[in-house]
């Protein structure tokens, strides 16, 4: 069973805690409640996603492992570390097959425009189809963040679910640093008409980590996963895509 479910954006969970909790929190307990209550042999393996977001700010610009103290600054975060907590508790006291996999920034085709990338794509497609104004609208670029293209991610929970170890935590991450500004370019050069680029203060967060970048050599150890596909392709992939949307 791989449980994705959950209220997955941190900057709108500023705006809605409770429902973030309901969602992530109380929906991951009733989830695990109901695997509980099915015969020993009936129970399915679980692998639940958390967030890099957990880890919060950190000293030092080091790889973080998956042993690195949590430091959650928004409802969301908070919300993945309290369901990690959960999902281990259940594992150790009533030996429950559950393995977490502690996703870091992923993105490609498909993902909601409400996230940075797949939001800058389609404003510069609607430039390109003369549907939109010639200039990407962005909050903060300066963030440092370990993104890989969704399809690697896609890999890595299928290795976790079948060799992950239950109770244990695995970083989903490149182990590369990309900034948001560093990934807009890649999509301003692939661009089919010039656009300039306008940073908007309301589209910043209350509170952000100004950097995550983890530490992927337990989930290669353990499983054998390697990515296979470049941040560039991920991103010009969201490009097409929101083109599509404007042919």
């Amino acid at each position: 069973m791989f449980h994705l479910a959950a209220q997955s954006s941190a900057g709108h969970s500023f705006r809605e805690p409770v429902d973030t909790f309901a969602s992530n929190v109380t929906g991951t307990l009733n989830l695990l409640e109901a695997v509980r209550a099915l015969p020993a042999g009936a129970r399915p393996a679980v692998l639940a996603v958390g967030s890099c977001e957990e880890y919060g700010p950190q000293p030092g610009s080091g790889p973080l492992g998956e042993e690195t103290p949590l430091n959650p600054v928004s409802p969301y975060a908070v919300s993945k570390a309290a369901q990690t907590l959960l999902c281990r508790q259940y594992a150790g006291s009533w030996d429950l097959a559950i393995v977490v996999a502690r996703a870091f920034s992923h993105t490609g085709p498909g993902q909601d425009t409400r996230f940075a990338f797949p939001s800058f794509a389609r404003q510069i497609a609607a430039a390109e189809a003369g549907r939109g104004p010639t200039e990407v609208v962005t909050g903060d670029l300066s963030a440092v963040r370990d993104f890989l293209d969704v399809r690697d991610v896609v890999d890595a929970y299928r290795l976790l679910a079948a060799r992950g170890a239950p109770g244990e935590v695995y970083n989903v991450c490149s182990g590369r640093a990309l900034t948001i500004r560093e990934g807009l370019e890649i999509l301003v050069r692939g661009a089919r008409r010039p656009v300039t680029v306008r940073t908007d203060p309301a589209r910043s967060r209350p509170a952000d980590t100004p950097r995550l970048v983890g530490d992927n050599t337990k989930l290669r150890r353990e499983t054998g996963w390697q990515p296979g596909h470049g941040i560039e392709d991920a991103l010009l992939g969201l490009l097409d895509e929101a083109r599509r949307e404007f042919a």
